[in-house]
């Protein structure tokens, strides 16, 4: 895992600040107009409304599913200059800033923590890693182009990756926000 960290680190730090930018900008916008930010926030849960109905095992993979799709495409995506990652990381943080004032101003800031950091702590980290190899193959690509250096390699070692690591990341996540996260919502 450390050596992850060494060949992404510029791009995850990148990354990372971007989210927290975003997510403050989401927070601070929904404050702004908190009007705006709960019929958003409402049109987002009606679009999930019909999950509330599957079976437990259908949510988890549904989540699951839908996260490494996000996470493999914006890797892949990535390698178009690194434009879709930066793009995915900044709509992304600003949704759950926007999510985040909504909840803390209808549930409190306790609701939105046990919501948010049993499964966060792991999907978040995941989806950085996801992105930041989609940076790196974004110079990558432009490096082919420009140099003509090769790009495959660097592809499918950043596949390698997300399948070594970030797919089983993914899936506790899955697991903790199915089935505990869930459980601690219902409690609360």
């Amino acid at each position: 895992m450390k050596n992850i960290f060494k060949e992404i680190k510029t791009p995850f730090l990148f990354l990372s600040l971007l989210f927290i930018f975003s997510l403050w900008l989401g927070y601070a916008s929904a404050n702004t107009h908190p009007k705006e930010a709960e019929e958003l926030f409402l049109q987002l849960s009606q679009s999930f409304s019909s999950l509330r109905s599957v079976n437990i095992m259908a949510m988890f993979l549904f989540i699951f599913v839908n996260n490494a799709i996000k996470s493999f495409a914006v890797m892949a995506l990535g390698a178009f200059f690194g434009v879709i990652p930066i793009f995915f990381i900044s709509i992304n943080g600003l949704l759950l800033g926007l999510i985040s004032s909504v909840v803390i101003r209808q549930h409190g800031a306790s609701y939105l923590f046990a919501g948010t950091i049993p499964h966060g702590i792991l999907e978040l980290p995941a989806v950085l890693i996801a992105a930041s190899y989609g940076m790196q193959l974004g110079k990558r690509y432009y490096r082919k182009i420009k140099y003509r250096e090769p790009f495959k390699p660097h592809f499918l070692r950043a596949t390698e990756k997300m399948v070594r690591f970030v797919l089983p990341i993914l899936a506790l996540a899955s697991f903790i926000e199915t089935f505990i996260t869930m459980a601690i919502l219902r409690s609360m």
